[in-house]
């Protein structure tokens, strides 16, 4: 990681915020890390983030909603999910509804040692997506083009 990449922080609880920005601070400067406590104060950011790591509990929005909501507001920004409440599906359903991982808040050493590979990896796999996407489209297209020949 670099101090080019900006990283929007969404976490109500601000002495795990502290956290986050500790272990981010050796990869990432300070000044491009933004730390909001609620889905309404992330969505007045400027969007200018190459990845969001987000608390999934927040006390205007959670779950789903919020990543639904976040995906709608800044489809193009991979977004990895947090929380300290596990449900028994509670990772499959987050990757589900777009969120590119999903961390246990509570695992301390885990995020700690990997959570600028984890931001990273988001950054790296949403950056595929696009281009897969951007492939298929542009294939459809051609294909669109040949079938108006006819």
């Amino acid at each position: 990681m670099n101090d080019d990449l900006r990283v929007l922080i969404i976490e109500d609880d601000k002495d795990y915020a502290a956290l986050v920005l500790r272990f981010l601070e050796p990869k990432i400067s300070r000044e491009n890390m933004v730390v909001v406590t609620t889905l309404r104060d992330a969505l007045n950011t400027d969007g200018k983030f190459n990845v969001i790591l987000s608390d999934i509990m927040l006390s205007d929005s959670n779950g789903i909603e919020l990543i639904n909501i976040l995906h709608k507001k800044w489809p193009y920004i991979p977004i990895v999910a947090m929380s300290g409440y596990v449900g028994d599906n509670m990772t499959k359903t987050i990757i589900a509804a777009g969120a590119q991982d999903f961390l246990l808040k509570d695992e301390i050493n885990a995020i700690r040692k990997h959570l600028p590979r984890v931001l990273s990896r988001a950054i790296d796999r949403s950056e595929i997506l696009s281009k897969m996407m951007y492939s298929a489209i542009e294939d459809l297209r051609a294909t669109i083009e040949r079938m108006n020949k006819f």
